[in-house]
């Protein structure tokens, strides 16, 4: 009878000098990887943003045609009752206007009833650039003109200050379609995400 007998080899563990080399490759990957990664966060801001506004809006457009009342979206300084419009901030109310009976010209902040409003939290490397402030829906989801000849809100640019995010547009069209859309140039153009 034959007994087939091996010893094995008792593994102890790691050497410092191997940790150490673990450590250094860990940290070398970890320094390339770091700009991509910051790249991504600042292009997922941008587009947390761009959606919000894309949000409110047509959250505006529904309502107005559910109340069968004109319905105001508009961008302000602040969520407070002193608040005032803004064409920089992310930052946005949806109110009730009776602009059609009472020739309601001016939106404040503070009397109008609220439907809703946007999250409090803005990320200070996101960037806004509205052609305006305002825009109000018909209760046939239509945009109508404000009142007071404020300028209708029709495009919304929404960068980083990081230049490899992704930037993001969105537009309103006085049909009262609502879409988001990429304006960079790095987008195909047989890509129907990419802006008009």
């Amino acid at each position: 009878m034959l007994i087939f007998h091996h010893s094995l080899r008792q593994v102890s563990g790691v050497s410092l000098v191997e940790l150490m080399i673990v450590i250094a490759v860990a940290s070398i990957l970890f320094f390339i990887g770091l700009p991509s990664v910051q790249d991504m966060m600042a292009s997922t801001r941008t587009k947390t943003a761009a959606e919000s506004i894309l949000s409110g809006l047509r959250k505006a457009k529904s309502e107005a045609i559910k109340r069968n009342m004109p319905v105001r979206f508009q961008l302000v300084s602040s969520l407070s009752n002193g608040c005032a419009y803004s064409t920089t901030s992310m930052l946005w109310m949806v109110t009730e206007t009776d602009q059609l009976a009472s020739g309601d010209p001016v939106p404040n902040c503070g009397s109008a009833p609220r439907l809703f409003t946007s999250a409090a939290e803005v990320p200070p490397t996101v960037q806004i650039n509205a052609n305006a402030s305002v825009v109000t829906f018909s209760p046939l989801g239509l945009v109508i003109d404000n009142m007071g000849g404020v300028a209708r809100l029709a495009q919304v640019d929404i960068t980083s200050s990081n230049p490899e995010a992704t930037p993001w547009r969105v537009l309103v069209s006085s049909g009262g379609s609502i879409r988001m859309c990429n304006p960079g140039s790095a987008i195909a153009a047989d890509n129907p995400m990419k802006c008009p």
